[in-house]
């Protein structure tokens, strides 16, 4: 947190291994990052953030999620390699 604190621009790399190496493929997207905090400017996206994900993923009710703190991540660019069928 302190890192995209001091500098927002972020990269995330999602990849798709395979014994298959033809089936190998990756997404890199790049962005930039905001800290969602419970509390204070941030807390309304934030408290939608905790209902969607409880939403979709029912696992994370008994996470304390309202307490801790969340990125927002506005995508910018994204390159890709290999087959992501």
């Amino acid at each position: 947190m302190r890192d995209i604190l001091h500098d927002s621009r972020v990269s995330l790399l999602v990849e798709r291994w395979d014994e298959d190496w033809s089936r190998l493929a990756w997404l890199r997207l790049e962005g930039t990052a905001t800290l969602l905090e419970p509390i204070g400017a941030g807390a309304s996206e934030h408290a939608e953030a905790v209902e969607a994900l409880r939403t979709r993923y029912p696992q994370y009710e008994s996470h304390r999620l309202e307490e801790r703190p969340m990125l927002r991540i506005q995508i910018w660019r994204w390159v890709s390699w290999g087959a992501l069928d």
